[in-house]
């Protein structure tokens, strides 16, 4: 089995329900550890903190590429990744179902299947809304659903991004908008922004399920 990807673990895939493919490699996992020095100063200026981009043992934003390179090598075990994406499978289809509610929200952008990357690295999680990918990081203590959460929540990004960018809404705006979608169908979970985000909460009250007219009034296109 190649290290690049499990494609939907041999479990058949019900008609007309949306799919994953879980990926994951340890030439992957050099670029998401090299990312994560990298982009250390960007969480500092949007109000996280360090402990949110997790690095691998004894990386610090000193270290070089090649130190980067060879402790990932270290740390780099397949089961590790594999039981994971197991896992993942086996709690998709519960979450599959809910997903199906968001073609409620008109002009939402889905994959079918959406790429699930697998990474100890960076972010609780980040998207690619070219894509349709979702990288998740399995590199902390965490509970599956505290993991099927996290897919969620960036799948609403990627549903969403079209907007975001078409209305240049700014980051805190943008997190507490996908908050709210998520509230609605997955859980109550809501971050607490570092800034006031109630003209979000008022928006989405006034236009929902119509992201667009969300994202207009909330927008900075200026």
């Amino acid at each position: 089995m190649s290290h690049e990807g499990i494609s939907e673990n041999n479990v058949e895939k019900e008609k007309n329900s949306i799919g994953i493919h879980c990926v994951f490699s340890e030439k992957s996992e050099i670029w998401y550890a090299t990312n994560a020095v990298k982009t250390l100063p960007w969480f500092r200026e949007n109000g996280y903190g360090d402990r949110n981009s997790r690095l691998p043992e004894g990386v610090t934003e000193q270290s070089s590429d090649e130190e980067v390179r060879a402790i990932v090598a270290t740390e780099f075990k397949e089961d590790f990744y594999k039981d994971f994406a197991d896992q993942i499978q086996e709690q998709w289809p519960a979450l599959a179902e809910k997903l199906e509610r968001l073609r409620e929200i008109p002009a939402f952008k889905f994959f079918d299947p959406y790429t699930i990357q697998l990474t100890q690295y960076g972010s609780g999680g980040s998207y690619n809304a070219k894509t349709g990918m979702v990288a998740l990081n399995i590199g902390r203590n965490r509970q599956m659903e505290q993991i099927m959460r996290v897919i969620s929540h960036e799948i609403v990004h990627i549903g969403i991004q079209e907007f975001i960018e078409k209305y240049n809404v700014r980051h805190w705006y943008k997190e507490h908008l996908v908050d709210l979608i998520g509230a609605r169908y997955f859980t109550k979970r809501i971050q607490n922004a570092p800034e006031d985000v109630s003209v979000v909460d008022t928006a989405f009250d006034t236009y929902f399920p119509d992201i667009e007219a969300i994202a207009r009034a909330i927008g900075d296109t200026k």
